[in-house]
């Protein structure tokens, strides 16, 4: 490494940030070619040897130019099989509409077969059958997608970088598991080697229910922990059905100390319907009354309320059967405020910018505290993909500094994979009011009946009042 330019080697610690894989550097002739390696056994020496495959080339100056392959194919979704099952697979004319019923269903899970057809132009019937191809192709979960902060509750990240041996991971996914408070974690690889994401109601909840529980049950580990505050700002993390033991405390009981919910409480309807749209976002209604002895109308009313509250945004979806090659992360911290406040129209565009893939292309971004900053997450499909997003945002001059990290294990929960109408983002909210963007024509995802009219329920589930 002694005879490589100072800017080349940092390019390649940047590729080696940004990649799952091993990069090493080869010099030939003077110039500076990257390779993945592996390690693979010989037969024939009988000892393991070096396999690589070329990468990119990088300059002098730092600039990385990747090896240039042919144009990808359509995305596989089956990437242990050549060609998907049979009863899987859709007809060509069916893929036009795939990514108008996945962004669809990623903004109303619930839409009517009906009202689908008529949006992308098609009859009921062509409408369901594309939409039965579609959960069996991608494998499609329909969930709440659940606003925390109205049920009282704050999100916060906790990395940790463990010093010297690691927990053995059976273990580790056991002990977080148990956590009702904890969402989702994962294994990773960059600056810290585990990432938590929790919610809590307090400082106090978050302190004592999950960083000093989870520390305590691996003392044993020498490691460094850090919490980051953060305010959800685009896509969404599900909550895990654990999280119904901790929102029990939540339920309102009456009492003459307590006559009315207090903010962030619920009413017992109210959680039971909300518990079982955690376990399925698509349950019927008359299924969840059967349980609880309501009739269907009363259980549409407590998800309208909650709909109405800001409870739960939307019903929406999670794609789960995708070639990924992993998730990245990219940690932005401000080094220059006044310079990304110039140009922060350039960064919200980044997060909405428009892609052909099945899903965005960011998961979710968090604006963060400790550091001052962003978590953005991001789906890598191809090698290289994490490594040109930064280098992107890097040449937009955002008075940034950026640190990233690949997720190699998810340890528990999930994450939210889907075709969100970004029409609908806060990012391009901003760009219209505050930055003068021409204002965009924005689908209504509601029935047609919705659309005319808005009318508040009565415990029935029929129209009571107009809203005008």
């Amino acid at each position: 490494m002694r005879s490589i330019p100072d800017k080349v080697r940092e390019a390649l610690l940047r590729l080696r940030e940004g990649s799952s894989a091993s990069l090493e550097i080869r010099i030939i002739k003077g110039n500076f070619y990257v390779y993945k390696v592996k390690n693979i056994w010989s037969k024939a020496k009988k000892k393991q040897i070096k396999k690589g495959e070329y990468f990119g080339k990088i300059e002098s100056d730092g600039t990385f130019k990747p090896a240039q392959r042919r144009k990808p194919r359509r995305m596989k979704i089956y990437a242990e099989e050549q060609n998907p099952p049979s009863q899987f697979r859709m007809h060509k004319s069916s893929l036009k509409y795939e990514l108008q019923i996945l962004k669809a269903l990623s903004m109303n899970g619930r839409i009517t077969m009906k009202a689908l057809g008529k949006l992308i132009g098609l009859s009921e019937t062509a409408a369901r059958h594309q939409v039965e191809a579609l959960e069996k192709k991608y494998s499609i979960k329909y969930i709440p997608e659940i606003d925390i902060t109205k049920l009282g509750y704050m999100p916060f990240f906790i990395t940790v970088k463990f010093i010297g041996d690691m927990p053995p991971i059976e273990a580790l996914k056991k002990e977080l598991e148990s956590i009702p408070l904890i969402q989702a974690a994962f294994l990773t690889k960059g600056s810290f080697d585990l990432m938590i994401y929790a919610v809590a109601r307090s400082n106090e909840d978050l302190l004592f229910n999950v960083l000093i529980k989870t520390r305590r049950d691996l003392s044993q580990y020498d490691s460094l922990w850090n919490i980051i505050i953060v305010y959800e700002d685009y896509g969404y993390i599900p909550l895990r059905e654990q999280f119904v033991e901790a929102l029990k405390e939540q339920v309102w009981h009456r009492s003459k100390q307590s006559e009315r919910p207090k903010e962030g409480q619920l009413r017992e309807r109210a959680f039971n319907v909300l518990k079982e749209l955690i376990k399925d976002g698509k349950a019927e209604f008359s299924k969840i009354g059967e349980k609880y002895n309501l009739n269907e109308q009363e259980v549409r009313y407590e998800y309208l309320k909650l709909v109405d509250s800001g409870a739960i945004r939307r019903t929406t979806i999670s794609i789960n059967n995708l070639p990924l090659k992993y998730v990245g992360i990219l940690q932005e911290s401000f080094i220059n405020y006044k310079k990304f406040r110039d140009k922060r129209a350039s960064s919200l565009s980044d997060i909405i910018e428009d892609n052909a893939k099945a899903v965005n292309k960011y998961i979710a971004v968090f604006d963060s505290m400790n550091p001052d900053g962003s978590l953005l997450f991001v789906p890598v499909f191809e090698g290289n993909e994490l490594y040109e997003i930064t280098e992107k945002l890097k040449k937009l001059d955002l008075g940034i500094e950026i640190s990233t990290a690949v997720i190699t294990n998810m340890l528990v929960g999930s994450f939210c994979l889907r075709k969100f109408d970004n029409a609908y983002s806060v990012q391009q909210k901003i760009l219209e009011e505050e930055y003068g963007y021409e204002k965009i024509e924005r689908i209504n995802y509601e029935s047609k009946e919705k659309q005319k009219e808005n009318y508040k329920l009565d415990i029935r589930g029929l129209p009571i009042e107009k809203i005008e």
